[in-house]
C-alpha cells in the first residue's frame, strides 16, 4: 500500500499517549499506530451506527411478538369466557328449582379442584365425565 506524508497537529497529551500505548498496540512507529488508532475510531463509528439501527429492528421485533402474544391471550380469553357463558346459562337452567346452598358450594369446590387437576385446561366432554362421576359419589 502506498502510503503519503500529512501533517496535523496534536495535543501533548494526545502525543504522550501515543508515546506510551506503542508497545500495547504492536505497532511499529507513530505512524502506524495513528493508522490503526484511525482505522479502530472509524470501525467503532460504523459499529455505532448499526448498533443503532440494530437496536430499532429488534425492538420493534420484540414489539411485534409481543402484541401477537397479547392477541392469542385474547382470543384464548374470549373463548373461554364465552364457553363459560353457556355453561352457566346450561346449568343454572337445569338446577333453578333443586339446588340448594350446600350443592351450589359443592359444586363449586368440586370446579376449583377440577380445574388445579387439569391445570387450566378442561374440555366439555371431560365436565361430563367428571359430572357423572360426582353424582355417583354424591348419591353414595
Amino acid at each position: 500500500m502506498i502510503k503519503k506524508s500529512y501533517n496535523f497537529y496534536l495535543s501533548d497529551e494526545a502525543n504522550g499517549m501515543i508515546d506510551a500505548s506503542l508497545v500495547a498496540a504492536d505497532a511499529r512507529s507513530r505512524s502506524e499506530f495513528t493508522e490503526k488508532a484511525i482505522r479502530f475510531y472509524a470501525a467503532s463509528l460504523s459499529a455505532d451506527m448499526h448498533k443503532e439501527m440494530l437496536s430499532q429492528e429488534l425492538i420493534k421485533v420484540i414489539r411485534d411478538n409481543i402484541k401477537n402474544a397479547e392477541n392469542r391471550i385474547a382470543s384464548a380469553l374470549f373463548k373461554m369466557a364465552g364457553e363459560q357463558a353457556a355453561l352457566f346459562l346450561f346449568v343454572s337452567d337445569k338446577v333453578y328449582d333443586s339446588a340448594t346452598p350446600d350443592v351450589i358450594r359443592a359444586y363449586h369446590d368440586e370446579a376449583y379442584g377440577i380445574i388445579r387437576r387439569y391445570h387450566g385446561v378442561f374440555t366439555f366432554d371431560e365436565a361430563l365425565e367428571n359430572a357423572i362421576e360426582f353424582s355417583r359419589n354424591r348419591e353414595e
